[in-house]
């Protein structure tokens, strides 16, 4: 049901009816409003985790929850391509993969971040955080220089 949740999320964003970079953009944003409004969802990562996938391995259309994403994702990459906007071979999982840890790592991280470095994981911070996420996952996916 969680893997659910988050699909029918991104969905919503009709994220193939946007321009390339509008799309990461808007799969950035979500990405980080959904763990900020569900932090159910981290915790039941991190403890599904914790017991080595025990649950997911039993759940028979855990990849077809995903595949609609990486395929959308993958059509995305490729109008970007096409249009130079993006680099090509960018591989729609590792890029998603990529997004969602940029997030992750923070939030499911905050108490000790905050007793190590003094790192607010509050409004503010993670404010910041997006703007510099959707910075960085674009520039990634920009043309190399020639």
């Amino acid at each position: 049901e969680a893997y659910v949740q988050i699909r029918a999320g991104e969905r919503e964003l009709d994220l193939g009816s946007l321009a390339p970079r509008e799309a990461i953009g808007a799969l950035v944003d979500f990405t980080l409003a959904h763990y900020r409004s569900k932090p159910w969802f981290i915790r039941m990562l991190n403890s599904e985790n914790l017991r080595g996938g025990a649950t997911i391995r039993t759940i028979a259309d855990a990849s077809e929850i995903q595949s609609p994403l990486i395929d959308e994702l993958g059509k995305i990459l490729q109008r970007g391509a096409d249009a130079g906007t993006f680099r090509p071979g960018v591989d729609p999982v590792e890029l998603y993969i990529t997004i969602a840890s940029l997030f992750y790592f923070p939030i499911s991280n905050a108490h000790t971040l905050s007793a190590v470095f003094g790192y607010a994981v509050d409004d503010a911070g993670l404010e910041r955080r997006r703007r510099d996420v959707r910075r960085l996952v674009l520039g990634f996916l920009a043309p190399d220089p020639e």
